[in-house]
């Protein structure tokens, strides 16, 4: 099976407000595990997003977190860069 490309969505997410940051691989993780898809979910009014990192297609099977918050957690960390660059239109 090829590895997936960042761009590719590995998995099923169903928030149609979500815009899609590509997918992730830890490279600290077993290759088994460690594959996110991440996102970013803007408020309405377009002011704080929140960043989730889905790892499988089960719906409770994301962690997420408000942007102002992520400093520490290493795959919302990716989100953040990534979402960031998407704001600056990189």
């Amino acid at each position: 099976m090829p590895k997936p490309s960042w761009k590719d969505q590995m998995f099923t997410h169903d928030c149609d407000n979500c815009l899609f940051l590509g997918h992730w691989e830890d490279p600290e993780v077993t290759p088994s595990y460690g594959h996110y898809d991440l996102y970013a979910c803007p408020e309405h009014d377009g002011s704080q997003a929140t960043l989730i990192a889905r790892y499988s297609s089960q719906g409770e099977d994301y962690v997420s977190m408000p942007y102002a918050l992520v400093t520490h957690d290493r795959v919302l960390l990716v989100a953040k860069t990534r979402y960031d660059e998407y704001l600056k239109g990189a």
